[in-house]
């Protein structure tokens, strides 16, 4: 018995060992929000060059499809681009090297790159006006090597992300406007190790 709770506690620990070397390599832990942190771009007009979003179909009918994009120095900042859960595909996300989560060396890493695994809408009318929230769940899995025109790319540890998108004040029938604010989550490693730990306890158990 006592060799068997040796192996199984050598192996959670190189668990441990392998998953906290894999978590480091990747964007930084935090809550970033464009409320709160100036260096994120959104809630700026589109002619002054800096965010844009646009609804594939009338926001206050179908929910269709999102696009929205911050720019900073020159280069897309962040990018979501959310697609209609029923056409079996919810959609792609970027979190790029001018934000505050890159985590990697920024000479060799220019971002980080996902799937979108769940959005959802909600919609508040006020007077005339709609005021729309966009929130959703991703997976980062994939790094985009410098230099950025190359467009090549490297798998990575997968790392979870929440987003959350608001706009204020959309008129009815608008099929483009700017976000009010938008709030990008990724977990502290300790919480992913956790996780991943859980994972491999619950299947030890099986």
């Amino acid at each position: 018995m006592k060799k068997v709770s040796l192996k199984r506690c050598a192996a959670v620990c190189a668990a441990i060992v392998l998953m906290a070397g894999v978590l480091q390599a990747g964007p930084i832990a935090g809550i970033f929000d464009s409320r709160t942190d100036s260096t994120i771009m959104a809630g700026i007009p589109w002619a002054e060059g800096a965010l844009n979003c646009s609804f594939w179909e009338d926001c206050t009918a179908d929910i269709g499809m999102f696009v929205a994009w911050g720019y900073k120095d020159e280069v897309t900042q962040w990018y979501i681009e959310a697609w209609d859960p029923g056409s079996g595909w919810n959609g792609y996300i970027q979190l790029n090297w001018n934000g505050p989560w890159l985590g990697d060396d920024p000479e060799e890493v220019g971002g980080y790159e996902g799937q979108i695994t769940e959005w959802s809408l909600s919609k508040t009318y006020t007077g005339d006006v709609l005021d729309l929230v966009l929130t959703g769940t991703a997976v980062l899995d994939k790094k985009h090597l410098m230099p950025w025109y190359d467009f090549q790319y490297e798998d990575m540890s997968p790392v979870p992300v929440t987003f959350e998108m608001g706009f204020s004040g959309i008129p009815e029938g608008a099929t483009y406007g700017t976000p009010s604010y938008v709030v990008f989550t990724i977990p502290e490693p300790a919480t992913m190790l956790l996780l991943g730990l859980g994972g491999i306890l619950l299947r030890k158990r099986r």
